[in-house]
């Protein structure tokens, strides 16, 4: 048996009400049953908190809490309908195009061309954000594993070109700038 650190234990009991101490094994077997684990995936987690894993099992909770909070694994089901897909397109255009050469999938966002008025009348935040997450899971569970295939080798990241024509080149100065030099 394997005994964890305070933090592990502690996620586990909130998160899945075991005893005290449990073996490496179970807490891997709770992860896969919740269907929440691939040697990969675990291993983004582990990076992105470079290998410390305390901050790593708090990441993960973290990401688990807010999965259920927003209803993630049934978004991608028939529970969220977006019914003003088209309309959003007009004021909003975005999308898949293709993969880029090393076979990920490329996502284009037109900022220039966005209204935010006509979008804020087309859909609500809620609902457009549900959207997003909606989309983001179907490239988890659809894009990337036929880019992986296609591409005969792991895909787990898209390549985004934000298209900034028609943006007012004030906007973008002064996010770059500190506060205290911004131009308005």
């Amino acid at each position: 048996m394997f005994l964890f650190s305070a933090s592990l234990k502690l996620f586990v009991k909130k998160c899945f009400c075991s005893p005290k101490h449990i073996s490496y094994r179970f807490y891997l077997d709770i992860l896969i049953l919740c269907r929440y684990l691939t040697k990969l995936h675990n291993c983004r987690f582990l990076k992105a908190r470079k290998f410390d894993l305390d901050k790593t099992i708090l990441m993960w909770a973290e990401m688990l809490n807010w999965r259920n909070e927003y209803s993630v694994d049934s978004i991608i089901q028939l529970d969220f309908v977006y019914d003003e897909y088209e309309e959003v397109q007009h004021c909003y255009p975005h999308g898949y195009h293709g993969v880029d050469k090393e076979g990920r999938p490329v996502y284009i966002e037109r900022i220039g061309e966005i209204d935010p008025d006509k979008l804020l009348s087309v859909t609500t935040v809620d609902r457009f954000l549900k959207y997003h997450v909606q989309g983001f899971e179907k490239t988890f569970v659809e894009r990337f594993p036929a880019c992986s295939i296609a591409a005969k080798r792991h895909v787990d990241s898209t390549t985004a070109i934000l298209d900034v024509h028609g943006v007012v080149g004030i906007c973008w100065w002064n996010l770059l700038l500190p506060k205290g030099r911004r131009m308005y």
